[in-house]
């Protein structure tokens, strides 16, 4: 397996920005503020974004309201140079409806990204890594 400043390897950045990496799943163990940490422990030029923060407006229950008023996934998709994944349960209440519903708009416009690396989970999930081609 690639080690993790790899993924970045030869994939153009502008100066004035990190590479995005947007995380869909929302579980205990797989989540934005869990793989921003290890991110930042590597040190990778990556900013991380828990991609159900920026769905508030999608789920029926107030979850808080998003002070920044930032786009949400769909407005904003192609805006992510690497997006996480994983398959069978990925989400708790209340966002239940909306990663599932994430992960298929990803999944309908995955050929425009490139499988780099895929974990099997001890629940027999699959946690994968992908990156935007061309960039």
């Amino acid at each position: 397996m690639r080690g993790p400043a790899s993924f970045c390897a030869g994939r153009a950045v502008g100066p004035d920005r990190a590479f995005r990496l947007g995380v869909i799943p929302d579980m205990r163990e797989v989540n934005g503020p869990t793989i921003g940490y290890y991110a930042s422990r590597l040190d990778l030029p990556v900013t991380v974004v828990q991609l159900v923060n920026r769905m508030k407006r999608h789920v029926e229950v107030e979850v808080g309201l998003d002070p920044f008023d930032r786009p949400d996934f769909y407005q904003s998709f192609d805006r992510y140079d690497f997006i996480v994944t994983k398959d069978g349960v990925n989400a708790v209440p209340p966002w239940e409806a909306v990663v599932p519903e994430m992960q298929s708009y990803f999944e309908a416009r995955i050929a425009s990204f490139e499988l780099l690396a895929s974990f099997t989970e001890p629940d027999g999930s699959t946690l994968a890594l992908y990156g935007k081609r061309g960039r």
